[in-house]
């Protein structure tokens, strides 16, 4: 937590860019890796965590002070990088070629870090081939370390939808895998 983070939330308010400069820089590494979940792709990526920046400053008013303020950051980016999938799944072809991973080799080199970086690229496709809904829940838990109240809270869900959400999601999951790279399976659960 920032020091004195309350009193640059209420100069940035009262328009001192600077404050607000202060809080960005704090929290730049964490929205970072927030939005590295949502886009690989570094032009996108960097987009992404400006809009977060943006959409914040924009709201700051609402900002409750009922969580930190790192928690309502988060929970913006992750809006932010949810309506981005969903763009991005309307625009694009809903087919990822498993056809061209080249997993067995991944598999018997997996102590070269490079081949680790290429199996969770692919692992990062499959979930791209999943709903919305479901790469969101699981990308939560996975990757952000999210609990199932935790991902309710951020996303403004019931506890026991989203218990259902991630249930549903890891099957379809565990589905796509088996059905299209079964070679990947050991690796993912």
């Amino acid at each position: 937590m920032l020091d004195n983070e309350s009193e640059y939330i209420r100069a940035s308010l009262a328009g001192d860019e600077g404050a607000y400069a202060a809080l960005i820089e704090h929290y730049q590494e964490r929205v970072t890796r927030l939005m590295w979940r949502f886009s690989h792709d570094l032009n996108t990526h960097e987009e992404l965590v400006q809009e977060v920046f943006v959409q914040a400053y924009m709201s700051l008013s609402k900002f409750a002070r009922k969580a930190p303020f790192e928690h309502w950051l988060c929970s913006i980016g992750t809006n932010i990088g949810y309506k981005f999938w969903k763009t991005q799944k309307r625009e694009r072809d809903n087919k990822v070629n498993f056809e061209t991973f080249d997993l067995v080799e991944a598999r018997e080199s997996s102590e070269d870090d490079s081949q680790k970086h290429e199996l969770a690229d692919k692992l990062y496709e499959a979930l791209a081939m999943l709903d919305t809904d479901d790469r969101l829940v699981l990308t939560l838990m996975y990757y952000e370390e999210l609990e199932g109240r935790e991902i309710a809270g951020r996303m403004g869900w019931s506890y026991t939808a989203t218990r259902m959400r991630i249930s549903r999601a890891r099957k379809k999951l565990r589905a796509l895998i088996e059905k299209h790279a079964p070679e990947v399976a050991s690796y993912a659960y």
